[in-house]
């Protein structure tokens, strides 16, 4: 699978969506996240389900036309950022979401990893350019916070 990112809205996600995804998805009660989507898209099919509801209020925090992603290059991303951190102090996704595949990098994390990835690029010369593009992702994200598919 193809690694997709966009910058998200994780503040607004926070104290708008989280709750409701987490009682659709987990507890099994989606009352709140059909209200929620109804009152997002007023003027669209909500959809059914549970999945399919969560999906598209997750549209309301990010652009799904603006993938910042690394597509296949994740891959060996992730083996720079092992080698560069064998800790784990760096990562490709974030804290999983309880909608299955997706994760979210917070705004705190993005600036938090963003010097750390810059400074494995300064010293891998072999993985040098896929490490700038995995900088250029968090650049990106900035201040905002990063939504990962994959």
């Amino acid at each position: 699978m193809s690694h997709r990112a966009f910058v998200f809205d994780e503040s607004g996600y926070r104290t708008t969506l989280a709750r409701a995804l987490t009682s659709a998805l987990e507890d099994g009660e989606p009352e709140a996240l059909v209200t929620l989507v109804r009152q997002l898209f007023p003027d669209e099919d909500s959809g059914r389900g549970s999945i399919a509801l969560a999906e598209k209020a997750l549209k309301a925090f990010y652009d799904p036309e603006e993938n910042i992603g690394l597509g296949a290059a994740a891959s060996v991303a992730r083996d720079a950022l092992i080698q560069a951190y064998p800790e784990g102090i760096v990562f490709l996704t974030g804290a999983s979401l309880p909608l299955h595949g997706w994760y979210v990098q917070s705004a705190e994390t993005v600036a938090k990893h963003l010097p750390l990835v810059e400074e494995a690029a300064r010293h891998d010369a072999l993985h040098h350019e896929t490490l700038l593009q995995v900088a250029a992702m968090l650049r990106a994200a900035q201040g905002r916070g990063l939504l990962v598919k994959g």
